[in-house]
């Protein structure tokens, strides 16, 4: 499948925020960089947009257009003070897609199927049994940092926490 990229301007078909080229020239400069064979990266871009567009229902504003084919163009939406045009595909976003890529070029598995935890120990102490685990995050999703910071200013804020901080 090749990406398609949303431009914006709700475009029919597309699967991404970011091309290939664009990818690179995000990460080349910070000494990362996706898999050599550009099929293989593209699968990795896309594999990100996937991750990217399941916090559909945590992102500011509404989508465009309901038959738009991803969750961005929206209106809507304020970052940092400032309207964002409904016709804007933002920074953060393209970075955040960019950098759940990169980490899935490293191996981590975006969207698992299973919670990520296991146990490595397990104590009674007295009459409660205490389980120590070994990795994952609680509901089983990863903890991708430099992802998550892109995406918090494009998230609803409850006032107290965001979905996606660092943990």
């Amino acid at each position: 499948m090749s990406i398609v990229v949303e431009d914006g301007s709700n475009v029919a078909g597309a699967n991404s925020y970011v091309s290939l080229i664009d990818a690179r020239s995000i990460l080349i400069p910070l000494g990362q960089d996706l898999n050599l064979d550009d099929a293989i990266a593209e699968q990795q871009i896309l594999n990100a947009a996937r991750y990217i567009e399941a916090f559909r229902q945590s992102f500011k504003g509404w989508k465009r257009n309901g038959s738009q084919s991803m969750q961005w163009p929206r209106f809507g939406v304020v970052i940092d003070g400032s309207s964002i045009g409904s016709d804007i595909i933002p920074q953060d976003l393209i970075d955040s897609q960019v950098f759940a890529a990169y980490e899935h070029a490293q191996g981590q598995t975006l969207q698992p199927s299973s919670p990520g935890q296991s146990v490595a120990s397990e104590e009674v102490v007295g009459a409660v049994k205490v389980s120590y685990f070994d990795k994952g995050a609680i509901d089983g999703s990863p903890t991708l940092v430099r992802v998550n910071d892109s995406l918090n200013p494009l998230l609803k804020s409850d006032g107290f926490t965001m979905f996606g901080m660092r943990g």
